[in-house]
């Protein structure tokens, strides 16, 4: 039997030949690690096996079965087998690993259902619970502050969406059968508000208030319209949630307060906003915002 000595050179780089060979496909580099049992995130769940194949599903979202592989704090996935409509190409996101919370971000990727569901996402371990930090209140006084006058007319107030009970009726406001912003017919008065809000006004004695939510970006909209294929805003710039008072009879801005400022802690829809929901009031405070923390201003 001859026995036969290989260069050191050639044993390494055989080696390496032979560790590339079985290399999975999801093999993880970049020190991110994702967690290889099963996630959820709200209604959806995930699973990002070793074996280099992935699972996500949703109820009423197509099933998605595929393959992944992240480098450098970038995953690429892929749907080889029967994919939805417009998900044949691969899908790429950063992904940032916090107490094993796996966060995506996309950089591109054209399915629609997939990037709806990833971009944006921060996704929690099967059987964890989220946990909601408690909210402590701190009483500045313990008088109770009067309440408002009530207005002169018999229900004049408009306290919350749709008015008094949400009947959407307020009767003998002696109100124009039509009125025109372009040539002014029947308009009082105008005042411009900073900001994009799709909530509604209310009302109540001779102050009216509006919320808005007012981006650090200046170029922030958003798409009003019939149309399909709606998708979540990418808006996600620092945020400045806001109430106004405004005087009833000249619409002169009587205060602004900052209920919160901060990145929005949710995704909004293309066609809305980030002051959607209308505060509500009972002449004493004012209760506003839904996307930022909930705020409850004395009046």
């Amino acid at each position: 039997m001859a026995l036969y000595t290989a260069p050191r050179g050639f044993l390494l780089a055989a080696f390496l030949t032979s560790l590339g060979a079985v290399l999975p496909l999801g093999a993880q580099s970049g020190g991110v690690q994702l967690p290889s049992g099963p996630l959820k995130f709200g209604g959806f769940a995930a699973s990002f096996s070793a074996d280099g194949s992935f699972h996500l599903e949703g109820s009423g979202w197509p099933t998605m079965n595929g393959t992944w592989k992240l480098q450098n704090g970038e995953i690429t996935l892929l749907l080889p087998d029967k994919p939805p409509e417009g998900c044949d190409g691969s899908g790429r996101y950063r992904v940032r690993v916090t107490d094993r919370h796996p966060s995506f971000d996309v950089v591109s990727d054209d399915c629609v259902p997939r990037r709806m569901i990833l971009n944006g996402s921060t996704w929690l371990e099967a059987g964890e619970t989220k946990v909601i930090p408690a909210r402590h209140i701190v009483t500045t006084s313990t008088a109770r502050p009067p309440k408002n006058p009530d207005p002169g007319l018999a229900g004049a107030n408009w306290p919350s969406f749709r008015g008094k009970n949400a009947s959407g009726v307020a009767e003998d406001q002696n109100l124009p059968d039509k009125w025109d912003g372009k040539t002014g017919e029947n308009i009082l008065w105008r005042t411009p508000i900073p900001g994009l809000g799709h909530s509604s006004p209310i009302v109540w004695g001779q102050h009216i208030f509006v919320t808005s939510a007012i981006s650090s970006d200046p170029h922030a909209t958003f798409k009003p319209g019939l149309y399909g294929d709606g998708d979540a805003s990418q808006d996600r710039s620092p945020q400045k949630w806001s109430l106004f008072a405004l005087d009833k009879k000249n619409g002169k801005i009587l205060w602004e307060r900052v209920a919160y400022e901060g990145v929005p802690r949710e995704k909004r829809h293309m066609k809305s906003t980030y002051a959607s929901s209308t505060p509500v009031t009972d002449g004493r405070i004012v209760v506003a915002f839904r996307f930022a923390r909930r705020a409850c201003l004395r009046l």
